[in-house]
């Protein structure tokens, strides 16, 4: 069974300090692979191992979808998954529990920051609802001008040869090749 991102961030969100501390942990990642190398699953086992452990872990499958999870999508016999079963359970499960049982019953899970940045908002504001600039417009003749809001000067050439080399046309000789330099070599 797979689980989409959104429903396994939302547990993870819901989940106690202790649990998304041991689902981050790079200790569970590596005896979930320990575990795998140890029963010689493929690399595409240990995935699936580590995914159906990440589940257990938040809850979104209980002990015995787990087993059958775990037997089901790696392929393997009922005793070896009851093993592998076993093993997390020793190594990664009971770890958890004994830390969550020694955790005061009051403790809340971990409230996730707000995502608004004050800045950000405003920008997408004044993207979205841009203000209309106001300009002046005249009337001559009966049709409407719009007079422009800044008028950038002129450039001006202060050179006078510059200004002459400007209007000439300029000619290239000619070049000389010894070979069509489009051609590729035959060798």
């Amino acid at each position: 069974m797979r689980l989409s991102k959104e429903i396994i961030d939302a547990k993870m969100a819901e989940a106690p300090v202790d649990v998304q501390e041991a689902v981050m942990s790079n200790d569970v990642a590596a005896s979930l692979v320990d575990i795998g190398q140890q029963h010689d699953l493929h690399i595409d086992q240990l995935g699936i191992l580590e995914e159906e452990g990440l589940y257990v872990m938040l809850g979104l499958t209980s002990p015995d979808e787990f087993f059958v999870g775990l037997r089901d999508r790696l392929g393997i016999s009922s005793d070896e998954a009851s093993k592998i079963v076993q093993d997390i359970n020793e190594r990664i499960l009971i770890p958890i529990r004994s830390k969550l049982q020694a955790q005061p019953a009051e403790s809340s899970p971990v409230q996730p920051l707000p995502k608004t940045n004050p800045e950000k908002d405003d920008i997408l504001a004044e993207i979205e609802n841009p203000t209309p600039v106001q300009q002046p417009i005249s009337t001559t003749g009966g049709v409407p001008k719009v007079s422009p809001v800044s008028t950038l000067p002129a450039p001006s050439v202060t050179n006078e040869f510059l200004a002459g080399k400007m209007n000439e046309t300029v000619n290239l000789p000619p070049q000389k090749y010894n070979a069509d330099p489009y051609r590729e070599p035959l060798s």
